[in-house]
């Protein structure tokens, strides 16, 4: 809850308790260029010490809801002459590329898919998004999925999806996703990398200290 004083423009003592461990520290509702509350304490000095490099958002990388306009349409379990293998739920197949509505010069090139949904039970520590997977030339998805990309290569595909699985990454979507809902806008806290690399934990680290 918030003590809301109208007159008060100052920062604010924010009390967090978990499982019995209590932080406080004096800070403000909004960090700079931030439009969401942030609930982690602890979260704070590092997202200050990212901040600091002014790297740009990797979310022009992402796409929004139905990358490929596509919501739920019949698909067939087998290839057939000129069809286009899709990523969907409850299981993938194929359909004709007339199919797709938007984003066609996607489908021939490497990228990430990523569930738009996820959820656990539990308490920490979880994955917080789904398991990043690589999507091969010749492919698309149904809505149950985002796109990271298109990449050039299937190697800059698989350095996005290093990044996408290291602790550091699910940390800064977990800012914003409070819902198993992942659309776009929770990743709007990582950071942008350089994709000709991998990356891992370690290397981040040391990366922004």
């Amino acid at each position: 809850y918030f003590l809301w004083e109208k007159d008060k423009n100052e920062d604010c003592e924010v009390k967090s308790i978990q499982n019995g461990k209590t932080s406080i520290l004096k800070r403000p509702l909004l960090e700079k260029g931030s439009d969401t509350f942030i609930r982690f304490n602890e979260a704070i000095s590092i997202l200050r010490k990212i901040k600091k490099l002014n790297e740009i958002s990797i979310l022009n990388q992402i796409s929004s809801r139905k990358p490929f306009g596509i919501s739920s349409i019949p698909i067939k379990e087998e290839y057939f002459k000129d069809s286009v293998k899709i990523y969907s739920y409850p299981k993938n197949g194929f359909i004709s590329k007339d199919k797709i509505i938007q984003n066609k010069d996607w489908v021939d090139e490497y990228k990430v898919f990523i569930a738009k949904a996820y959820g656990e039970r539990g308490s920490f520590p979880y994955k917080v998004i789904g398991k990043p997977f690589l999507g091969e030339k010749n492919s698309c998805s149904s809505e149950t999925y985002l796109v990271f990309g298109p990449y050039s290569s299937k190697k800059r595909a698989e350095n996005v999806i290093s990044y996408i699985n290291t602790s550091l990454f699910r940390f800064l979507v977990l800012f914003k996703k409070n819902t198993q809902n992942a659309a776009k806008g929770v990743y709007s806290f990582v950071p942008l990398q350089n994709f000709d690399e991998s990356w891992s934990d370690e290397k981040l680290y040391k990366k922004y200290g």
